[in-house]
């Protein structure tokens, strides 16, 4: 399933039809859910997620962004979408998002991918900056960039200390030297970048998320 692609062609559409003004996650879901009901499965949004109870956290259940169910009414894959606009996206955000992904592949035995798509300078700051990086790792991205990063397993001690903290607080309570969350694999994304008509262009990456060892 080509969400990348899908995706940016529809934001080059939309800012080409004067509509960038509207841009926003909320209005980003409506062409991600038009993609995934492409795929001629059953596509819900705001699901429940099947572990809410082991991640822990204060307040509403948590929520997925969308499941997509085969005939029988199982879910076959779950979507996180971020986007990166007027208002930056978080490193932590963007990996908490991973998490829930991979516990939902834990729980249901079935992948997620995490969307961040927005605009080509802002997603380019987040994922060129200092946070994305993993910890005494000369370098190497949180989340493969590209066809030659080779490290795609995330554990808790890769993790910037700040982001260690957010996630911890998400997760409340917790047991002293708990780690906030299990190994994960993340895939390499699907990319696609689209220019726009003046100075403005759009960036979408979209990785394949799993708990590792499952």
């Amino acid at each position: 399933m080509r969400i990348a692609g899908g995706l940016g062609g529809w934001l080059a559409f939309e800012f080409k039809c004067g509509r960038g003004y509207l841009f926003s996650e909320r209005y980003l879901a409506h062409a991600v859910g038009q993609l995934l009901r492409g795929a001629g499965e059953q596509v819900r949004s705001e699901v429940q997620h099947p572990r809410s109870e082991v991640l822990g956290g204060k307040g509403r259940p948590l929520l997925m962004d969308f499941e997509v169910s085969n005939n029988e009414g199982s879910g076959v894959l779950a979507v996180e979408t971020k986007w990166a606009g007027t208002s930056a996206v978080r490193v932590e955000a963007l990996l908490w998002d991973a998490v829930r992904l991979a516990e939902y592949h834990r729980a249901k035995g079935a992948p997620g991918v995490l969307v961040l798509a927005g605009i080509d300078r802002k997603v380019n700051a987040l994922v060129s900056g200092a946070r994305f990086l993993r910890q005494d790792s000369n370098g190497v991205p949180l989340f493969p960039l590209k066809g030659s990063d080779e490290r795609h397993v995330l554990r808790w001690r890769d993790l910037h200390p700040d982001i260690q903290d957010y996630v911890r607080e998400k997760r409340e309570p917790m047991e002293d030297g708990q780690e906030g969350m299990s190994p994960l694999h993340v895939g390499i994304p699907q990319t696609n970048r689209q220019p726009g008509p003046t100075a403005v262009a759009f960036t979408v990456y979209a990785w394949a998320v799993r708990s590792h060892g499952k």
